[in-house]
């Protein structure tokens, strides 16, 4: 099977899965839990498949292209999320 494949189907499952769990935890979430988890599946995709790629071109940049990942994905979220830095 695909590594991409592959990769979707076991993300897709553990983020549903964890979702139910917390689902069932969690009365009422500050942010909404489809939106959370719908942006962490595509990111921990995006992620895995981005660090593929890199690896392939040049393996030994890799932990630069983690770190220029994450710096990104926490951009995203900042955007995506900005009940995340409101006063209360």
């Amino acid at each position: 099977m695909n590594f991409y494949l592959k990769t979707f189907l076991l993300l897709l499952l553990l983020s549903l899965s964890i979702f139910g769990i917390h689902y069932l935890i969690v009365d009422h979430p500050t942010i909404p839990l489809w939106k959370t988890y719908s942006f962490l599946g595509v990111a921990a995709f995006i992620t895995v498949s981005a660090l593929k790629y890199v690896f392939g071109l040049v393996p030994d940049k890799l932990g630069f292209a983690f770190l220029a990942l994450v710096f990104i994905k926490f951009g995203i979220v900042l955007i995506m999320f900005p009940e995340l830095i409101t006063r209360t």
